[in-house]
């Protein structure tokens, strides 16, 4: 009972900076826990760490909670404010995680369990990939191609990420927990969602919108939302197509449309693009007919949507003049995405500008790569926004060995999380894992248009995702082997 009304709180605590998103009121909190000397609260948030660091030793769960808590506010902290470029930063989550990480591991040395880290296959790339990000990195600044504070702070972003991934794989215990988890996901995301159609709709200059539904995400970050929105959709889908429940089945619809609604809402390209390998891939692995029937109605619901937007365009009533204008806008912008997608693909890369400004990036840089083939510039050798692939920017930084560690551990989550697909007969297991599969696919083809596998957004949510599905496969593995235990004859050693 304990867990589940911390888990309520934190459904709570999770929905506050979403409510709190449209306006001047998310930037006054930013400013609050900005850290500069001019901060009259910088004394209160010294008090709040110390506070923390003891929370999370007594109850490692929570400061989890409170983590995830920051990673929504996503609050920029620039360390050098004289460049006039787009300098390196840090944000509030990444010294939240360092003061929980602290308490966690004085929970763990307390209880000595330091070393008992549960053993899962992803395990083994995740701290082959850390390796030659740090590998890359230190030897891109020897050779004078990474900056030292750029190439330091991207580094430790990175590594971020999987030192969360390894905090919820190792605090989190039980399926329950997992279930729990998701829940709270669920509220997570249909809040986000609709906050951010309220913001599409009725706050189009808004500067939090950025060129799409973005949220909380800040500024011109609806590409990362839309890899939110195909991450967690995908494992709801999954969830839908298994659940046994009449409740259930509606929360999944409903918040499954609140996805495909937002994320066309970002009006990101490469996020369209990636809608149909999600989809594909769900429907190869599961073989559902009720995933086809919702997907019917999903697609019936958009039509419909459309059809009421054209109405409404189209009403010559200068009560709705203002209105009109708006739902043309973001029709016609919509409209204009899914026109050059089909140009691209029908007269070749050079039809689009926006396009072929990445594909000459590209090109342009093979020289560059085939320098330092091996382990690459080093990590942060080149800004956030060099290069608009994932795939390339991998290649570029960590060179030809780093990307094909960075394929063996995707090849290897993809297949853990299968195999735990196939094996399992719990639904909820069946589902997740069907689904998050669906989102995975999304999110690799989504890096060929963005830097994905880098941005906050999406990579907290993804590898908390993979951390829940890990625990999921450990106490499978577990149930095995008691079951294969208890089936040995007495007298057989």
């Amino acid at each position: 009972m304990t867990k589940i009304k911390t888990y309520l709180l934190s459904f709570v605590v999770i929905l506050l900076p979403c409510m709190l998103s449209a306006g001047e009121t998310t930037e006054r909190m930013r400013n609050f826990m900005s850290f500069s000397q001019d901060n009259i609260f910088f004394p209160l948030m010294i008090v709040f760490a110390v506070l923390l660091v003891i929370a999370s030793f007594f109850y490692p769960r929570f400061g989890l909670i409170v983590m995830m808590f920051f990673m929504l506010i996503s609050t920029d902290m620039q360390l050098d404010s004289s460049s006039n470029t787009r300098a390196p930063s840090i944000r509030f989550e990444d010294i939240i995680l360092l003061i929980v990480s602290f308490g966690w591991l004085l929970n763990r040395a307390k209880r000595r369990t330091l070393s008992l880290f549960r053993q899962v296959p992803v395990n083994k790339p995740v701290v082959f990939m850390s390796l030659i990000i740090i590998v890359s990195t230190i030897v891109g600044y020897i050779l004078g191609s990474t900056p030292f504070k750029r190439g330091l702070l991207f580094s430790l972003k990175r590594i971020e990420y999987f030192w969360l991934y390894f905090m919820t794989l190792n605090i989190m215990n039980s399926n329950k927990e997992v279930k729990i988890a998701i829940k709270v996901l669920i509220g997570l995301t249909a809040f986000i969602a609709i906050v951010g159609s309220v913001q599409f709709f009725f706050f189009p200059m808004s500067g939090l919108v950025g060129g799409g539904a973005t949220a909380t995400s800040g500024f011109g970050r609806a590409n990362t939302l839309a890899d939110f929105y195909l991450i967690g959709g995908g494992v709801f889908a999954g969830l839908l197509i298994y659940s046994r429940k009449r409740k259930s089945t509606i929360v999944y619809i409903a918040v499954c449309v609140l996805c495909a609604a937002a994320l066309i809402m970002t009006k990101s390209r490469g996020a369209y693009v990636s809608i149909p390998p999600l989809i594909f891939t769900i429907l190869v692995v599961t073989k559902s007919k009720r995933f086809l029937y919702s997907l019917s109605v999903i697609v019936a619901l958009f039509v419909i949507y459309y059809l009421f937007m054209i109405v409404i365009s189209n009403t010559n009533t200068t009560q709705y003049e203002n209105a009109q204008i708006l739902v043309q806008k973001h029709t016609g912008d919509i409209e204009n995405q899914f026109e050059s997608i089909k140009d691209i693909a029908t007269k070749g890369v050079d039809s689009d500008s926006s396009f072929y400004a990445r594909y000459s990036s590209w090109v342009n840089n093979i020289d560059n790569i085939l320098h330092r083939p091996f382990v690459g510039h080093g990590v942060g050798s080149v800004p956030l926004s060099y290069f608009d692939c994932h795939h390339v920017r991998e290649i570029y930084e960590t060179g030809f060995i780093g990307y094909g560690i960075f394929l063996w551990m995707n090849l290897t989550i993809f297949l853990s999380v299968l195999k735990l697909f196939m094996v399992s007969e719990d639904p909820f297991t069946k589902g997740m894992s069907a689904g998050f599969l669906g989102g995975h696919v999304g999110m690799l083809i989504h890096g060929w248009s963005i830097a994905n596998f880098y941005t906050i957004m999406n990579m907290e949510v993804f590898w908390f995702l993979v951390a829940l599905l890990m625990i999921l496969y450990h106490n499978f593995k577990k149930e095995e082997s008691k079951k294969e235990f208890s089936e040995i004859p007495e007298g057989v050693h």
